[in-house]
């Protein structure tokens, strides 16, 4: 049986780029570990059929977070200048974001189906 293909127009997109793992101390009632990933360096977003979608570099920043069972948490967390980014259509023009496009970028998952018509 083969695989279920997506609808027309919906294609599935790899993300390819470097991740790095980290831990920060959940401070509750209990303290605990929290282990996460950020992306780091240049990454690129490619269709199953070898269509470019998105290129560029997430910038590596350092955020102090108070919502961490009441005392602040330091992390490192990603940064995006959209004006590093390169994004093309399906015809390998070059493009301006759209929010779905901004959306890809910005989440964390490294397969995803998108409707890119």
């Amino acid at each position: 049986m083969h695989a279920e293909q997506p609808k027309e127009g919906f294609y599935t997109v790899h993300a390819y780029g470097e991740t790095k793992n980290d831990s920060y101390i959940f401070c509750g009632f209990i303290a605990q570990t929290v282990d996460y990933k950020y992306r780091t360096g240049t990454w690129e977003f490619v269709t199953e059929d070898s269509i470019n979608i998105a290129r560029g570099p997430y910038k590596e920043v350092v955020k102090e977070v108070y919502e961490g069972g009441g005392c602040p948490i330091t992390i490192v967390d990603n940064e995006i200048d959209l004006e590093k980014w390169n994004f093309w259509n399906l015809a390998g023009d070059e493009i301006e974001p759209n929010q779905l496009l901004i959306n890809l970028i910005e989440s964390y998952e490294r397969k995803i189906i998108l409707y890119l018509r």
